[in-house]
Protein backbone atom coordinates (compact mmCIF):
# COMPACT_ATOMS: atom_id res chain seq x y z
CA UNK A 1 0.00 0.00 0.00
CA UNK A 2 2.91 2.35 0.73
CA UNK A 3 4.33 1.65 -2.72
CA UNK A 4 0.99 2.51 -4.34
CA UNK A 5 0.79 5.75 -2.34
CA UNK A 6 4.35 6.68 -3.32
CA UNK A 7 3.64 6.11 -7.02
CA UNK A 8 0.50 8.23 -6.77
CA UNK A 9 2.41 11.11 -5.14
CA UNK A 10 5.13 10.96 -7.80
CA UNK A 11 2.53 11.04 -10.58
CA UNK A 12 0.77 13.97 -8.92
CA UNK A 13 4.02 15.91 -8.89
CA UNK A 14 4.44 14.94 -12.54
CA UNK A 15 1.07 16.45 -13.39
CA UNK A 16 1.97 19.69 -11.66
CA UNK A 17 5.30 19.87 -13.44
CA UNK A 18 3.70 19.28 -16.85
CA UNK A 19 1.07 21.94 -16.21
CA UNK A 20 3.77 24.49 -15.27
CA UNK A 21 6.22 23.62 -18.03
CA UNK A 22 3.94 22.49 -20.83
CA UNK A 23 5.38 25.07 -23.24
CA UNK A 24 8.88 23.66 -22.77
CA UNK A 25 7.49 20.21 -23.57
CA UNK A 26 6.14 21.29 -26.93
CA UNK A 27 9.11 19.72 -28.69
CA UNK A 28 7.79 16.28 -27.71
CA UNK A 29 4.66 16.88 -29.68
CA UNK A 30 6.35 18.44 -32.69
CA UNK A 31 8.57 15.43 -33.21
CA UNK A 32 7.68 12.69 -35.74
CA UNK A 33 4.59 10.67 -34.75
CA UNK A 34 3.30 13.46 -32.47
CA UNK A 35 0.25 11.52 -31.31
CA UNK A 36 2.27 8.58 -29.90
CA UNK A 37 2.56 10.05 -26.39
CA UNK A 38 -1.16 10.76 -26.19
CA UNK A 39 -2.07 7.31 -27.49
CA UNK A 40 0.16 5.66 -24.89
CA UNK A 41 -1.43 7.72 -22.09
CA UNK A 42 -4.95 6.80 -23.17
CA UNK A 43 -4.05 3.11 -23.44
CA UNK A 44 -2.46 3.11 -19.98
CA UNK A 45 -5.57 4.77 -18.54
CA UNK A 46 -7.85 2.12 -20.09
CA UNK A 47 -5.65 -0.73 -18.83
CA UNK A 48 -5.60 0.67 -15.30
CA UNK A 49 -9.38 1.07 -15.24
CA UNK A 50 -9.81 -2.50 -16.50
CA UNK A 51 -7.47 -3.85 -13.82
CA UNK A 52 -9.38 -1.87 -11.20
CA UNK A 53 -12.58 -3.76 -11.99
CA UNK A 54 -10.97 -7.23 -11.75
CA UNK A 55 -11.53 -9.24 -8.51
CA UNK A 56 -7.90 -8.98 -7.43
CA UNK A 57 -7.02 -9.06 -3.72
CA UNK A 58 -3.72 -9.62 -1.95
CA UNK A 59 -3.94 -12.92 0.00
CA UNK A 60 -3.56 -12.65 3.76
CA UNK A 61 -1.70 -15.97 3.80
CA UNK A 62 -0.75 -18.97 1.64
CA UNK A 63 -4.31 -20.32 1.48
CA UNK A 64 -6.30 -17.15 2.13
CA UNK A 65 -7.41 -16.76 -1.49
CA UNK A 66 -8.72 -20.34 -1.61
CA UNK A 67 -10.41 -19.92 1.78
CA UNK A 68 -12.50 -16.97 0.56
CA UNK A 69 -15.40 -19.33 -0.06
CA UNK A 70 -15.00 -21.20 3.25
CA UNK A 71 -17.61 -20.73 5.97
CA UNK A 72 -16.32 -22.16 9.28
CA UNK A 73 -18.52 -22.88 12.30
CA UNK A 74 -16.25 -23.30 15.29
CA UNK A 75 -18.09 -25.05 18.13
CA UNK A 76 -16.17 -25.11 21.42
CA UNK A 77 -17.02 -26.91 24.65
CA UNK A 78 -16.83 -24.60 27.70
CA UNK A 79 -18.45 -26.89 30.27
CA UNK A 80 -16.96 -27.48 33.74
CA UNK A 81 -15.46 -30.77 32.60
CA UNK A 82 -13.12 -28.77 30.34
CA UNK A 83 -11.37 -27.69 33.56
CA UNK A 84 -10.12 -31.25 34.11
CA UNK A 85 -6.33 -31.12 34.16
CA UNK A 86 -5.39 -34.08 31.97
CA UNK A 87 -4.02 -32.24 28.94
CA UNK A 88 -0.24 -32.54 28.54
CA UNK A 89 0.04 -33.90 32.05
CA UNK A 90 -1.25 -31.07 34.23
CA UNK A 91 -2.91 -28.45 32.01
CA UNK A 92 -6.65 -28.12 31.74
CA UNK A 93 -8.48 -29.27 28.64
CA UNK A 94 -9.71 -25.72 28.13
CA UNK A 95 -6.16 -24.32 28.15
CA UNK A 96 -5.02 -27.03 25.75
CA UNK A 97 -7.86 -26.18 23.35
CA UNK A 98 -7.05 -22.46 23.52
CA UNK A 99 -3.34 -23.07 22.94
CA UNK A 100 -3.76 -25.34 19.91
CA UNK A 101 -6.40 -23.16 18.26
CA UNK A 102 -4.38 -20.00 18.93
CA UNK A 103 -1.36 -21.56 17.21
CA UNK A 104 -3.27 -23.01 14.27
CA UNK A 105 -6.31 -20.91 13.34
CA UNK A 106 -4.27 -18.80 10.89
CA UNK A 107 -4.27 -21.85 8.59
CA UNK A 108 -7.85 -20.82 7.76
CA UNK A 109 -7.05 -17.16 7.00
CA UNK A 110 -9.57 -15.72 4.56
CA UNK A 111 -12.46 -17.86 5.81
CA UNK A 112 -15.57 -16.54 7.50
CA UNK A 113 -15.92 -17.70 11.11
CA UNK A 114 -18.88 -18.14 13.40
CA UNK A 115 -17.77 -18.96 16.95
CA UNK A 116 -20.19 -20.87 19.18
CA UNK A 117 -19.54 -21.91 22.78
CA UNK A 118 -21.65 -24.48 24.58
CA UNK A 119 -22.18 -26.27 27.88
CA UNK A 120 -25.77 -26.76 29.05
CA UNK A 121 -26.79 -24.16 26.45
CA UNK A 122 -25.19 -22.72 23.33
CA UNK A 123 -24.15 -19.12 22.64
CA UNK A 124 -22.96 -17.33 19.50
CA UNK A 125 -19.76 -15.57 20.56
CA UNK A 126 -18.84 -14.18 17.12
CA UNK A 127 -21.18 -14.10 14.09
CA UNK A 128 -19.62 -14.16 10.63
CA UNK A 129 -16.15 -12.79 11.44
CA UNK A 130 -13.22 -12.71 8.96
CA UNK A 131 -10.59 -11.30 11.35
CA UNK A 132 -8.60 -14.18 12.86
CA UNK A 133 -6.96 -11.83 15.38
CA UNK A 134 -10.33 -10.96 16.91
CA UNK A 135 -11.34 -14.64 16.72
CA UNK A 136 -8.16 -15.70 18.54
CA UNK A 137 -8.75 -13.13 21.29
CA UNK A 138 -12.35 -14.24 21.73
CA UNK A 139 -11.30 -17.89 22.03
CA UNK A 140 -8.74 -16.96 24.70
CA UNK A 141 -11.47 -15.21 26.72
CA UNK A 142 -13.78 -18.24 26.90
CA UNK A 143 -14.41 -19.60 30.39
CA UNK A 144 -16.79 -22.21 31.84
CA UNK A 145 -19.89 -21.21 33.80
CA UNK A 146 -19.80 -20.94 37.57
CA UNK A 147 -20.46 -24.00 39.67
CA UNK A 148 -23.95 -22.69 40.41
CA UNK A 149 -24.77 -22.12 36.73
CA UNK A 150 -23.30 -25.37 35.44
CA UNK A 151 -25.82 -27.59 33.64
CA UNK A 152 -23.51 -30.26 32.22
CA UNK A 153 -22.80 -30.57 28.50
CA UNK A 154 -25.48 -30.84 25.84
CA UNK A 155 -24.57 -31.21 22.17
CA UNK A 156 -28.11 -30.90 20.82
CA UNK A 157 -28.52 -27.13 21.49
CA UNK A 158 -25.08 -26.40 20.00
CA UNK A 159 -25.70 -28.42 16.84
CA UNK A 160 -29.19 -27.00 16.40
CA UNK A 161 -27.76 -23.49 16.74
CA UNK A 162 -25.21 -24.34 14.01
CA UNK A 163 -28.01 -25.52 11.71
CA UNK A 164 -30.00 -22.33 12.39
CA UNK A 165 -27.00 -20.05 11.73
CA UNK A 166 -26.17 -21.85 8.48
CA UNK A 167 -29.74 -21.48 7.28
CA UNK A 168 -29.72 -17.81 8.23
CA UNK A 169 -26.43 -17.23 6.40
CA UNK A 170 -27.68 -19.11 3.34
CA UNK A 171 -30.71 -16.85 3.07
CA UNK A 172 -28.66 -13.70 3.54
CA UNK A 173 -25.82 -14.30 1.09
CA UNK A 174 -27.43 -16.95 -1.15
CA UNK A 175 -24.02 -18.38 -2.03
CA UNK A 176 -24.25 -21.94 -3.24
CA UNK A 177 -20.48 -21.87 -3.79
CA UNK A 178 -19.81 -21.29 -0.06
CA UNK A 179 -18.17 -24.40 1.40
CA UNK A 180 -19.57 -24.78 4.91
CA UNK A 181 -17.66 -26.78 7.51
CA UNK A 182 -18.05 -27.45 11.23
CA UNK A 183 -15.17 -27.86 13.69
CA UNK A 184 -16.12 -29.19 17.13
CA UNK A 185 -13.72 -29.34 20.09
CA UNK A 186 -14.96 -31.13 23.21
CA UNK A 187 -14.19 -33.83 25.75
CA UNK A 188 -17.36 -35.65 24.70
CA UNK A 189 -19.02 -35.85 28.10
CA UNK A 190 -22.69 -35.00 27.96
CA UNK A 191 -25.88 -35.07 29.98
CA UNK A 192 -28.85 -36.98 28.67
CA UNK A 193 -28.94 -39.70 26.06
CA UNK A 194 -27.11 -39.79 22.74
CA UNK A 195 -30.31 -39.94 20.72
CA UNK A 196 -31.25 -36.45 21.96
CA UNK A 197 -28.64 -34.98 19.60
CA UNK A 198 -29.36 -37.27 16.63
CA UNK A 199 -31.98 -34.94 15.14
CA UNK A 200 -29.62 -31.95 15.39
CA UNK A 201 -26.77 -33.98 13.86
CA UNK A 202 -28.94 -34.83 10.87
CA UNK A 203 -30.02 -31.20 10.46
CA UNK A 204 -26.38 -30.05 10.38
CA UNK A 205 -25.21 -32.86 8.09
CA UNK A 206 -27.66 -31.80 5.37
CA UNK A 207 -26.29 -28.24 5.37
CA UNK A 208 -22.50 -28.70 5.54
CA UNK A 209 -19.77 -30.05 3.27
CA UNK A 210 -17.46 -31.48 5.91
CA UNK A 211 -16.80 -31.71 9.65
CA UNK A 212 -13.83 -32.11 11.96
CA UNK A 213 -14.44 -33.33 15.53
CA UNK A 214 -11.54 -32.98 17.97
CA UNK A 215 -11.50 -34.72 21.33
CA UNK A 216 -9.53 -33.34 24.25
CA UNK A 217 -8.69 -35.05 27.55
CA UNK A 218 -8.09 -38.68 28.47
CA UNK A 219 -10.27 -41.74 29.00
CA UNK A 220 -8.74 -42.16 32.45
CA UNK A 221 -10.00 -38.72 33.37
CA UNK A 222 -9.00 -36.15 35.98
CA UNK A 223 -10.41 -33.94 38.71
CA UNK A 224 -11.65 -30.41 38.07
CA UNK A 225 -10.70 -27.26 39.94
CA UNK A 226 -12.98 -24.28 39.50
CA UNK A 227 -13.42 -20.82 40.99
CA UNK A 228 -15.92 -21.05 43.81
CA UNK A 229 -17.74 -18.17 45.50
CA UNK A 230 -19.60 -18.54 48.79
CA UNK A 231 -22.64 -16.48 47.81
CA UNK A 232 -24.59 -15.28 50.85
CA UNK A 233 -21.99 -16.67 53.25
CA UNK A 234 -18.80 -15.49 54.91
CA UNK A 235 -15.97 -14.31 52.66
CA UNK A 236 -18.36 -14.15 49.69
CA UNK A 237 -16.18 -11.43 48.19
CA UNK A 238 -13.11 -13.65 48.18
CA UNK A 239 -13.50 -16.30 45.46
CA UNK A 240 -11.21 -19.29 45.71
CA UNK A 241 -10.39 -22.33 43.64
CA UNK A 242 -11.89 -25.59 44.82
CA UNK A 243 -12.18 -29.08 43.43
CA UNK A 244 -15.58 -30.17 42.16
CA UNK A 245 -17.00 -32.89 44.40
CA UNK A 246 -19.17 -35.81 43.37
CA UNK A 247 -22.73 -35.04 44.49
CA UNK A 248 -23.60 -38.75 44.51
CA UNK A 249 -20.65 -39.63 46.73
CA UNK A 250 -20.06 -42.77 44.65
CA UNK A 251 -16.88 -41.67 42.89
CA UNK A 252 -13.94 -44.01 43.31
CA UNK A 253 -11.51 -41.15 42.68
CA UNK A 254 -9.52 -39.09 45.17
CA UNK A 255 -11.16 -37.33 48.14
CA UNK A 256 -10.85 -33.78 49.48
CA UNK A 257 -9.64 -32.87 52.98
CA UNK A 258 -13.11 -33.59 54.38
CA UNK A 259 -13.15 -37.08 52.87
CA UNK A 260 -15.73 -36.17 50.22
CA UNK A 261 -15.10 -37.94 46.88
CA UNK A 262 -14.00 -35.60 44.08
CA UNK A 263 -15.73 -35.68 40.72
CA UNK A 264 -13.62 -37.21 37.95
CA UNK A 265 -14.29 -36.23 34.35
CA UNK A 266 -13.47 -38.87 31.74
CA UNK A 267 -13.32 -37.96 28.07
CA UNK A 268 -15.94 -39.78 26.01
CA UNK A 269 -14.24 -40.26 22.65
CA UNK A 270 -16.81 -42.86 21.58
CA UNK A 271 -19.51 -40.18 21.74
CA UNK A 272 -17.36 -37.79 19.69
CA UNK A 273 -16.71 -40.49 17.10
CA UNK A 274 -20.48 -41.04 16.90
CA UNK A 275 -21.01 -37.33 16.23
CA UNK A 276 -18.21 -37.25 13.64
CA UNK A 277 -19.69 -40.26 11.85
CA UNK A 278 -23.16 -38.69 11.92
CA UNK A 279 -21.74 -35.54 10.32
CA UNK A 280 -19.77 -37.54 7.72
CA UNK A 281 -16.65 -35.98 9.21
CA UNK A 282 -13.30 -36.87 10.70
CA UNK A 283 -12.38 -37.50 14.35
CA UNK A 284 -9.00 -36.88 15.97
CA UNK A 285 -7.66 -36.50 19.51
CA UNK A 286 -6.23 -33.08 20.31
CA UNK A 287 -2.86 -33.73 21.97
CA UNK A 288 0.19 -31.44 22.30
CA UNK A 289 1.86 -33.33 19.44
CA UNK A 290 -1.15 -33.26 17.15
CA UNK A 291 -0.38 -31.18 14.03
CA UNK A 292 -3.59 -29.19 14.05
CA UNK A 293 -2.38 -26.41 11.75
CA UNK A 294 -1.38 -28.88 9.06
CA UNK A 295 -4.64 -30.80 9.48
CA UNK A 296 -6.72 -27.61 9.20
CA UNK A 297 -4.91 -26.66 5.99
CA UNK A 298 -5.57 -30.10 4.51
CA UNK A 299 -9.13 -30.04 5.81
CA UNK A 300 -9.82 -26.71 4.09
CA UNK A 301 -8.11 -27.62 0.82
CA UNK A 302 -9.78 -31.02 0.42
CA UNK A 303 -13.32 -30.00 1.36
CA UNK A 304 -15.43 -30.17 -1.78
CA UNK A 305 -18.65 -28.32 -2.40
CA UNK A 306 -21.73 -30.52 -2.37
CA UNK A 307 -24.41 -30.07 -5.01
CA UNK A 308 -27.38 -28.55 -3.20
CA UNK A 309 -29.33 -27.83 -6.37
CA UNK A 310 -28.83 -24.07 -6.15
CA UNK A 311 -27.58 -21.49 -8.59
CA UNK A 312 -23.86 -21.13 -8.05
CA UNK A 313 -22.62 -17.69 -7.10
CA UNK A 314 -18.99 -17.03 -6.29
CA UNK A 315 -18.02 -14.95 -3.29
CA UNK A 316 -15.66 -12.21 -4.38
CA UNK A 317 -14.38 -9.28 -2.39
CA UNK A 318 -14.04 -5.85 -4.02
CA UNK A 319 -10.72 -5.18 -5.70
CA UNK A 320 -8.56 -3.49 -3.06
CA UNK A 321 -6.57 -1.75 -5.80
CA UNK A 322 -9.60 -0.16 -7.52
CA UNK A 323 -9.24 3.37 -6.15
CA UNK A 324 -5.50 3.40 -6.75
CA UNK A 325 -5.96 2.32 -10.38
CA UNK A 326 -8.75 4.85 -10.90
CA UNK A 327 -6.66 7.68 -9.42
CA UNK A 328 -3.61 6.89 -11.55
CA UNK A 329 -5.81 6.65 -14.66
CA UNK A 330 -7.29 10.07 -13.84
CA UNK A 331 -3.82 11.55 -13.42
CA UNK A 332 -2.75 10.16 -16.80
CA UNK A 333 -5.82 11.69 -18.43
CA UNK A 334 -5.01 15.05 -16.84
CA UNK A 335 -1.49 14.81 -18.26
CA UNK A 336 -3.07 14.04 -21.66
CA UNK A 337 -5.26 17.15 -21.35
CA UNK A 338 -2.43 19.56 -20.52
CA UNK A 339 0.12 18.34 -23.04
CA UNK A 340 0.58 21.11 -25.66
CA UNK A 341 -1.07 20.55 -29.00
CA UNK A 342 0.93 20.47 -32.21
CA UNK A 343 0.42 23.61 -34.27
CA UNK A 344 -1.64 23.04 -37.40
CA UNK A 345 -0.27 26.09 -39.17
CA UNK A 346 2.28 25.57 -41.94
CA UNK A 347 5.01 27.90 -42.97
CA UNK A 348 4.97 29.49 -46.47
CA UNK A 349 8.05 30.45 -48.39
CA UNK A 350 8.91 34.06 -48.00
CA UNK A 351 8.07 34.02 -44.25
CA UNK A 352 4.31 34.55 -44.84
CA UNK A 353 1.69 32.27 -43.52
Amino acid sequence: MLIALSITIILAFGVGWIVLYRRQLSHLITQPKPQLVKIVLVLLSCILLAVGFLPINPPAGPSALYNKNLDVYLVLDTSLSMKANDYAGNKTRLDGMKTKLGESIEALNGARFTLISFHGRATVELPGMYDTTVLREQIQSLEPPTLYDAQGTAFAPALQLVADRIERARKQDNLASMRRVVIIVSDGEQVGKNNESDTAIKAVREKIDSALVLGVGTKEGATMKVVWTNYGGPNYDQPEEKYVTDPTGKSDGPKDEDGIPLAVSKADFDNLKRIATGLNGKFAVLTPNYQLKSDLTTFANTTELKDRGQTTNVLTAPNQYYWFCALVALILLVIFRFLPRRSTRTKIRGGKQ
